[in-house]
């Protein structure tokens, strides 16, 4: 009887590392959002230059990239998974002083952050999360002046960030889709696509 007891405890414990084995672990995706921090990062500083100029500063055929995430998570259990992003967003537009165009500015953003998510729902091809990460945003600002005779100027800042996702969803068992809602370096909408390996 203890034999019989062993070896179906013995059998039960290799099942069940087989099926953990069958499990993957780890993904990695690849998502388009709109609105992200670095917009309002612009916003900002384009409202506080045009304070500081009385209403004569402005930037006219302003055009925004959106944000490109790159994410790598790894899950550590049913509801909990961390892991990393890479971000890369970006900005142009024309810069007006009391009437003139005076020249372009070109901003790129690249973000480097750790994640974590939590999965309300974790069934086999339906995820139900919420997330958060925090990192740092490299900003590379390019001013090209107008007239000749003046020099292009270069700006770098390097910024903390942020993410917020309130809610996201994905679907697929090994490969599938995700959208999410939230705030920060992904946007405040995003979607995209993962593997998982």
């Amino acid at each position: 009887m203890r034999k019989t007891v062993f070896l179906i405890c013995l059998f039960s414990v290799f099942i069940q590392g087989i099926v953990q084995a069958q499990e993957p672990k780890q993904e990695i995706s690849l998502g388009y959002g709109l609105s992200p921090t670095s917009e309002f990062i612009d916003f900002f500083s384009d409202l506080t230059f045009f304070m500081v100029s009385l209403a004569q500063y402005e930037k006219r055929n302003y055009s925004t990239f959106g944000t490109l995430t790159l994410g790598y998570r790894y899950q550590l259990n049913k509801r909990w998974s961390i892991g990393a992003a890479a971000g890369y967003s970006a900005s142009s537009g024309e810069i007006w002083l009391f009437g003139q165009r005076t020249g372009d500015v070109h901003v790129r953003y690249y973000t480097l952050a750790a994640e974590a998510d939590f999965r309300y729902i974790n069934k086999a091809k339906l995820k139900l999360y919420s997330s958060a990460g925090l990192g740092l945003t490299y900003r590379d600002e390019r001013y090209r002046p107008s007239v000749s005779t003046e020099s292009p100027s270069k700006h770098n800042d390097m910024l903390f960030d942020f993410q917020i996702t309130a809610l996201g969803i994905k679907y697929g068992a090994r490969a599938g889709f995700f959208g999410s809602v939230g705030f920060g370096y992904r946007g405040l909408a995003q979607a995209g696509l993962f593997v998982r390996l």
